[in-house]
């Protein structure tokens, strides 16, 4: 066994020379990762410097079952989205987080930077393709720095 991973050794040079193998920071995973609460999605994004989502529902209502299912949970979102942290969080059993967010409609999704400043909303069902180009549009302006979203409280 020690044999084979020595034999690995000269790929991975390679392999992290001509940028084959990107380069994470600590804790990004390059895949979306689901959390409990709010508070472990916020502590993950800052650790891996990635986005959270954060998605408000109600177990009763028909386009938030759809956002779950056809978007947020599909194969499509969790081959292409790359590193976001999510949460998904129903308004029913967390009232004060959506009063905090100032969610009044359902479903809706809210986009943090990694430092937990609110930074984009939209509401209502959004196809998974829609979903891919709003994260890869504040990705590109969180790097550049040209972000002029929304901050927390507004």
């Amino acid at each position: 066994m020690r044999q084979r991973a020595k034999s690995l050794i000269p790929f991975l040079v390679l392999a992290l020379a001509f940028g084959l193998a990107p380069l994470r920071c600590r804790g990004a995973t390059n895949a979306p990762v689901f959390h409990a609460s709010l508070l472990l999605a916020l502590q993950a994004a800052a650790e891996s410097d990635s986005l959270t989502l954060v998605v408000f529902h109600s177990q009763g209502s028909a386009a938030s079952k759809k956002l779950l299912t056809q978007t947020i949970r599909s194969q499509e979102f969790a081959a292409q989205a790359g590193d976001v942290q999510v949460v998904e969080l129903d308004v029913d059993l967390s009232p004060t987080t959506a009063r905090e967010f100032r969610e009044r409609e359902v479903p809706a999704a809210v986009l943090l930077s990694p430092n937990g400043k609110v930074r984009s909303r939209r509401t209502g069902y959004f196809a998974t393709a829609e979903l891919m180009l709003w994260l890869r549009t504040a990705r590109d302006q969180l790097r550049s720095g040209t972000w002029n979203g929304l901050e927390s409280g507004e």
